[in-house]
């Protein structure tokens, strides 16, 4: 069985680890080992749930190529966050390329992008699906592609009404105000915002560089990334995000000091640049790291399925 998805955010070369555990992007980040828990139960080869040699075979390639590396990825808060980082950068790529029509999205996906409740419609149609999810496991891709199609639509509407809520411990997004919004008051905000003169913004001339970058970065390909942004700043040396992501670039590559000084012009830039933010506080983070473990010997920890299931002889 090929684990391969075509659908919202797999379609860009990019493994929506959200989707594959049928978590909302704004979960709090305690619950998500309560999901995996549940979903590595149920795809684990001595559930009593899987009744027969096809259904095992194709529980265990979900949970060691799928359910595993999100969970690893979404738990811990360093990996978290690059990762939020990656996926809001998807987004806004995302708004970009449905002016030219190219990017594609189930019905209910569709709904969402004009619900007048994004943030309730969200959640009860993601609810909906994961119950499906891995009920009948050979139709568990065409769930988490439908579950990814529903999660770039929300990503979508969340940056086009201009929230970016993003830190190391807080969901990729939290629940707005809408909850507790008049349908006046939300008439009158979204006439003012129909009102309000669109100014059309010049693109740097980094922008091709820098989504290349994206690119190579995603797949942890530092060298190229580097190489890439490099290439762009020397054309627009004022593109913060390109320094944003060089720092982390050369923060993944070992090499703090570089990683600081790209950090510190993105601010300069951008005294807002969470990517930046992010970085620095990282640094701190790897600083703290390097000298408690020069004081302290590193202790080694068995792994989290073994630990979970036993291990067999």
């Amino acid at each position: 069985m090929a684990l391969q998805i075509d659908k919202g955010l797999f379609s860009a070369d990019f493994m929506d680890h959200y989707a594959i555990l049928g978590i909302p992007l704004d979960i709090d980040p305690k619950e998500i080992r309560k999901v995996y828990l549940k979903i590595a139960r149920r795809l684990h080869p001595d559930s009593s749930a899987l009744t027969n040699d096809g259904d095992r075979q194709i529980a265990s390639q979900l949970l060691s190529k799928w359910v595993n590396p999100a969970w690893e990825n979404l738990s811990q808060e360093k990996n978290r966050t690059e990762y939020n980082l990656l996926i809001k950068m998807k987004g806004q790529s995302a708004i970009g390329a449905s002016s030219a029509q190219t990017v594609h999205l189930n019905s209910i996906a569709q709904q969402l992008l004009a619900a007048p409740n994004p943030d309730f419609f969200y959640r009860s149609a993601l609810s909906d699906l994961s119950k499906k999810q891995f009920v009948q496991l050979d139709q568990a891709m065409e769930m988490t592609g439908r579950i990814s199609e529903l999660n770039l639509a929300y990503i979508m509407r969340k940056q086009s009404s201009g929230e970016n809520t993003i830190s190391s411990t807080r969901p990729l997004y939290t629940v707005g105000a809408s909850f507790s919004e008049t349908p006046a008051q939300r008439q009158a905000q979204e006439q003012a915002q129909a009102e309000e003169p669109r100014v059309p913004i010049r693109q740097s001339l980094a922008a091709p560089y820098f989504r290349r970058a994206e690119g190579y970065y995603k797949k942890s390909d530092y060298v190229r990334a580097i190489r890439e942004l490099r290439d762009g700043l020397a054309i627009d040396t004022t593109h913060g995000p390109s320094h944003s992501m060089l720092g982390m670039a050369y923060m993944n590559q070992k090499q703090p000091t570089m990683a600081k000084i790209h950090f510190n012009k993105a601010l300069a830039i951008n005294p807002e640049d969470e990517q930046a933010q992010v970085g620095k506080q990282a640094l701190a983070r790897m600083n703290a790291a390097n000298n408690a473990s020069q004081e302290a010997p590193k202790k080694s920890s068995g792994g989290f399925l073994g630990g979970l299931f036993g291990r067999k002889k």
